[in-house]
């Protein structure tokens, strides 16, 4: 049996990976963490390509460099590309947020304020609805990924 915990900070959620590997003999220790790590490679992949498509949606347009720094935030979740096959421990981070200061100020905009002509489908408080969306799609995205990987 192998028991994973997956944190992703800032969103507060948790998933648990539980007999995923099931009672196969055959498994080594290194090649069942590699397994996992790949399907949490593959549950971060694609909650990343996910949440970008939500801020291009639904982020508002007129702040400025809100959109960048949130992609630029959110994609520092992947691992560099040389260490992709690499094993450094089985986990995964995702990291919802920005690096501009006014980024806060926006958040507490409802979507009146938000809302432009050029902008009709920007949201109020968009960090705390783009939390609940990543958090819901990584949830699916993981349960997706272990039953592509493990059946």
């Amino acid at each position: 049996m192998i028991k994973i915990t997956v944190l992703v900070p800032r969103t507060y959620e948790k998933a648990d990976i539980t007999y995923m590997i099931g009672r196969s003999k055959n498994l080594s220790s290194t090649r069942a963490k590699k397994k996992i790590q790949k399907v949490m490679n593959d549950a971060l992949s694609l909650t990343v390509l996910e949440v970008e498509m939500w801020i291009n949606d639904k982020a508002p347009k007129l702040t400025g460099a809100l959109r960048a720094s949130l992609k630029k935030f959110l994609n520092r979740s992947k691992p560099p590309p040389a260490a992709a096959n690499e094993l450094r421990g089985v986990r995964l981070i995702l990291g919802v947020g920005a690096d501009i200061d006014y980024a806060k100020y926006v958040n507490k905009m409802p979507t009146g304020q938000v809302r432009h002509p050029r902008d009709p489908r920007a949201e109020g408080y968009y960090h705390d609805k783009m939390v609940d969306f990543a958090r819901d799609r990584f949830r699916t995205n993981l349960q997706k990924a272990k039953n592509d990987n493990f059946g």
